[in-house]
């Protein structure tokens, strides 16, 4: 882009007008569109007649398909148009590289860093960014992205994406109207154009570029023309997965704001077929009935006892009592459903964070990231949050791993999944980096251990202390494999969901199941789905997703 840069400090300046884009039309907050324009990083003329606002995720393909469009209405329209950018990361993988933009941004190099990063189809690449964006002090440049505190402009942009309501990205705010998604240059130019208020005419190009957008994902979902066409599988036996069909789906580009998603997390199902829906980055809880409809939602962020900060895992107990990990606070949250309310029950802290929970018999397990080699991973915690006994050693880097670099940060050896079931009194750990399932007895004891064959790890580039989580696909297969969910159905069965990705991220996404036994650990079946496997009860599987956008997909047996 052309034109001056800057990052706005937060409460100062003015703008003409204020779009707010995104696929979905959301409210008017015109009345709030200066306070989202007074900071970010601005590009353009500050007496521009039109500012674009963009709450964006790196990580997210979206906002890289975005990027051309602004461009071209930049290139089109530099004295008219102004560009804001502000960060709103949707991982820990996505604040990492909102940081390493920020510390360009120190030496005047964010809008070149900020190119690269939606450019490139490996942005962990952050030395590569360095250079093309034309960094000077690479040492500054390596001692900012050390500094693992919270950046404060990116948790001022987090807390403004919030409180207007974004549940996605790219959020781009122009006039008063929101939306979610991608909306083209000629479709901006329309509405820059035209003498008519800007919110009516963004209105009237709602339906066609929602049926595009429709139309793309269930192109996606491969189930245009014929929803029954959709192949994903089920255990009608505890040996035999059959295709299925779309039952039902829950979350929309459009609708009330119960039903459009955040990033999600997990999904929980009851004995009455209610569906839990709890998200990551938004940190709430959303409740279904067994046809989809809207129950109740509960909505507390904070650090507050009745407030969640980081949902990381969870687990519905027997009792249908709703046990939530929520590692940003460090503690482990429980609600309970009574008629149309998330009743919340209890909060018990911990001393370290926890990034999964299940509950066997009423007994709770947690787990956790090992403080030292010998630590355990997992911990069965008492109604105070004192550990009772812990097991699961940490995992040992393989030769493999050690090529990857996966050694340099056990931490990502051993993030992973718990999932409990009561018929075998059995605890199943399943990792997220590394090809490893184990199983274990109430008292900690293992059962058995299975190792997946093809399973390809991601590849780690990092080298500097205080650097998190630069992965990419392993560079001679073109992706890697990564473990997102583990389930024991009703069946015997520990349903494994595994995600494969190559190296434009959701452009080569794909999701599948493995099958295991939930005696033995031997694999009985391998198939592919349309989503992480979130949850199976009474012949449904339940599935998430996030492209195109974060949605609930609900499929049954043949």
């Amino acid at each position: 882009m052309a034109g001056g840069s800057e990052r706005v400090p937060a409460g100062s300046g003015a703008v003409s007008a204020v779009l707010i884009l995104a696929g979905i039309l959301r409210p008017d907050i015109s009345h709030r569109r200066r306070r989202y324009a007074s900071a970010g990083h601005r590009i353009g003329s500050a007496t521009a007649a039109t500012t674009i606002i963009e709450f964006g995720d790196y990580q997210r393909s979206f906002c890289r398909d975005w990027q051309p469009h602004i461009e071209a209405i930049f290139r089109k329209y530099p004295d008219d148009v102004a560009f804001v950018f502000r960060d709103f990361p949707l991982s820990d993988f996505s604040y990492a590289a909102a940081r390493a933009a920020e510390c360009a941004g120190d030496q005047g190099r964010f809008w070149p860093f900020h190119r690269a990063l939606l450019a490139d189809t490996n942005w962990f690449a952050i030395e590569r960014f360095a250079v093309t964006a034309g960094i000077q002090d690479m040492a500054a440049f390596d001692a900012c992205l050390a500094d693992e505190s919270p950046v404060p402009s990116i948790e001022n942009d987090l807390a403004a994406a919030m409180e207007l309501g974004a549940q996605g990205t790219p959020t781009i705010l122009v006039n008063g109207v929101m939306a979610y998604g991608v909306v083209d240059s000629l479709e901006l130019e329309a509405a820059i154009r035209r003498d008519s208020p800007m919110s009516s005419q963004l209105r009237g190009m709602r339906s066609t570029h929602l049926f595009r957008l429709e139309r793309h994902a269930l192109t996606l979902l491969g189930v245009v023309g014929s929803i029954a066409s959709t192949a994903l599988v089920e255990p009608v036996t505890a040996q035999l997965w059959e295709p299925a069909d779309l039952q039902m789906t829950i979350g929309r580009l459009d609708g009330d704001d119960a039903e459009v998603f955040g990033l999600l997390r997990t999904i929980e199902v009851d004995a009455a077929g209610n569906v839990y829906v709890l998200g990551e980055q938004t940190s709430d809880i959303h409740v279904f009935d067994r046809d989809g409809g809207h129950i109740t939602s509960y909505r507390r962020r904070g650090q507050g006892p009745r407030e969640l900060l980081g949902i990381r895992g969870s687990d519905l107990d027997s009792e249908g009592v709703l046990h939530v990990a929520d590692v940003a606070n460090g503690r482990i949250s429980t609600f309970e459903l009574d008629g149309d309310t998330l009743a919340f029950r209890t909060v018990t802290t911990l001393r370290f964070p926890p990034t999964d929970v299940c509950v066997l018999g009423g007994r709770r397990y947690v787990l956790r990231q090992p403080g030292g080699p010998t630590d355990p991973t997992i911990s069965e915690i008492d109604s105070d949050g004192q550990v009772i006994r812990g097991f699961a050693s940490p995992e040992e880097p393989r030769e493999a791993d050690q090529r990857r670099e996966l050694g340099r940060t056990p931490h990502m050896l051993n993030y992973g999944y718990l999932a409990c079931d009561e018929a075998t009194r059995t605890i199943v750990k399943f990792n997220w980096m590394v090809p490893v399932v184990r199983a274990f007895d109430p008292e900690g004891e293992i059962l058995w251990e299975t190792t997946l064959d093809d399973y390809v790890p991601w590849q780690l580039t990092a080298s500097r202390p205080g650097v998190c989580c630069r992965y990419r696909p392993d560079p001679e297969e073109g992706f890697s494999h990564s473990g997102r969910s583990v389930v024991v159905d009703r069946g015997g069965n520990v349903v494994l969901g595994l995600q494969i990705e190559g190296p434009r991220s959701a452009e080569n996404r794909r999701h599948e199941l493995i099958v295991l036994d939930v005696s033995s650990g031997r694999v009985i079946d391998r198939h592919p789905t349309v989503g992480v496997v979130g949850s199976v009860r009474d012949g449904l599987i339940f599935t998430y997703g996030e492209e195109p956008f974060p949605q609930v997909r609900v499929f049954g047996t043949r």
